[in-house]
């Protein structure tokens, strides 16, 4: 099944790839998506691990050089992640 794919899928991520812009908001509302999509299984989780920090733009982060389609794109992101928790058969628990 899909489990035995895990570690192949880790050892597949490319760190030269992670840089800079962290869609946390419109990344965790697609893993819950696909999970949601998951048939035949009991249980479903989205393990996610984060500094916490949703920056959907590439943009300098100084507070009064924040882009507004930056500003906007989170309000979206959030705003659509809030309703598919809501509506989720995904188990919600975030911890600190």
């Amino acid at each position: 099944g899909w489990a035995a794919t895990i570690d192949q899928q880790l050892d597949s991520l490319d760190i030269n790839r992670c840089f800079g812009v962290t869609p946390l908001y419109a990344s965790i509302t697609r893993a819950i998506q696909e999970v949601n999509a998951v048939k035949g299984v009991e249980s479903r989780q989205v393990i996610v691990l984060s500094d916490g920090v949703n920056i959907p733009n590439n943009c300098d982060l100084s507070l009064d050089k924040i882009l507004v389609k930056g500003l906007q794109q989170n309000n979206e992101d959030i705003d659509e992640l809030t309703a598919l928790v809501k509506k989720s058969k995904v188990s919600i628990r975030v911890i600190l």
